[in-house]
Parts: structure tokens; C-alpha cells; sequence
């Protein structure tokens, strides 16, 4: 069982290694979940378990570098040290990633929102995407790390 405790001590430690200094970053504990498994918005990044909890949901403001973390305290609960630790890895990588994510976005909304139901195939698609290479470079990431 992790703590709050443990995922503020997990955040700052994937902080530092991410040189993530200088960004507000923001860990809302929330005991009551407002989320479900579709919950994702095109500022939100959100990691599931095995048991498909959504577990994290990252929002980002890359431009003014604030991003806010709503941790669902359910899952943290149940999580193990481990969990928490790659969960994090993986958020960091998406606030790491949301100025592209963010500018890509962007251009789907300006080039493509007029071709009608086309933008949300390219929307859905940018999330598959930046899912796969996040979470695939967070396990590389955090496997790395443990050599240390």
C-alpha cells in the first residue's frame, strides 16, 4: 500500500531527474474520483493498471509550465511502491512531451475542425500515439533508472 506520502517523496525524486525545477507542479489528492475511462481531454493524459482504474490524469498548461496531477486515491491505496514510481515516470514524460502534444493539437484544430468528424479521428489518434510512445519510453526510462 502507498501513501500520500510516498507519491509527494516518488514525485520529487522523477522531478529532479527530469530537470522539472522550474515548473509548478501541482499533486491534488482526490478521494472522490470525478473520472472514468474515457475521461481523457485533449489536455489530459491519464495512465490505467491492469484492472483498468485510471489511476493519475495529468493537465497541462505547457506555455506557462503548471501542471496539475489528480491522483486517485483509491488506486494509490491499493498500489504498490512500484506502481506509484512508474505511474509518476510515465506523468513526468507527458508534462516532458505536452509542448509538442500541445502544438500538434493545435494544428488538427486549425487545419482539420472544419473537415468535421476527421479532426476527432486525428485527436483520437494523437492520444493513441503519444499513449504508446509514453508509456513505452517511461518503462525504458524507469528500467534505467533501477541500474542506477
Amino acid at each position: 500500500m502507498a501513501t500520500k506520502a510516498d507519491f509527494k517523496r516518488l514525485s520529487k525524486k522523477w522531478s529532479n531527474i527530469f530537470n522539472l525545477w522550474g515548473n509548478k507542479i501541482t499533486l491534488d489528492f482526490k478521494d472522490k474520483w470525478d473520472y472514468d475511462n474515457g475521461a481523457q481531454t485533449s489536455s489530459s493524459h491519464a495512465l490505467e493498471d491492469a484492472d483498468k482504474m485510471l489511476t493519475v490524469v495529468t493537465t497541462s498548461i505547457p506555455i506557462y509550465k503548471i501542471y496539475t496531477m489528480d491522483i486517485n486515491t483509491m488506486w494509490l491505496k491499493q498500489a504498490t511502491l512500484e506502481d506509484v514510481e512508474e505511474t509518476i515516470c510515465h506523468e513526468y514524460l507527458h508534462m516532458l512531451y505536452s509542448p509538442l502534444i500541445t502544438f500538434v493539437q493545435t494544428l488538427i484544430e486549425r487545419e482539420v475542425d472544419d473537415v468535421g468528424s476527421k479532426s476527432q479521428v486525428y485527436h483520437e489518434w494523437l492520444r493513441d500515439v503519444n499513449e504508446t510512445v509514453t508509456t513505452t519510453v517511461a518503462k525504458l526510462v524507469y528500467d534505467l533508472s533501477k541500474d542506477e
